[in-house]
């Protein structure tokens, strides 16, 4: 009895989220792919629309993810020697009293 007291409201809470996770992913419609192509720096081109139009988000994101690069481009840049001497510069400036524009 004691069981069942906590077993009926934890099914009654879990049974709605059981059943989101088996609902099948809502597909992009031309609006939807308009906007993550527009928001995601793409030009959003009838043909392009097209293209994403009924992926899931998670398809059209990967799409959109494929052609790039993982490995950077440039070498960083080589750190300079005298580095120590301008962080000192930096902690006197911190030190320095602030003024206001006023006075």
């Amino acid at each position: 009895m004691r069981l069942l007291r906590f077993a009926v409201p934890a099914a009654a809470l879990l049974l709605p989220v059981l059943a989101l996770a088996e609902a099948p992913a809502p597909t992009l419609s031309a609006d939807d792919a308009r906007h993550l192509l527009v928001r995601t720096g793409f030009a959003a081109l009838p043909g392009e629309i097209a293209k994403f139009e009924g992926l899931t988000r998670a398809e059209a994101v990967r799409r959109i993810l494929a052609g790039e690069r993982t490995e950077a481009a440039t070498a960083p840049p080589a750190l300079r020697k005298d580095c120590s001497s301008s962080a000192g510069g930096i902690a006197k400036w911190r030190r320095r009293p602030r003024r206001s524009p006023s006075g």
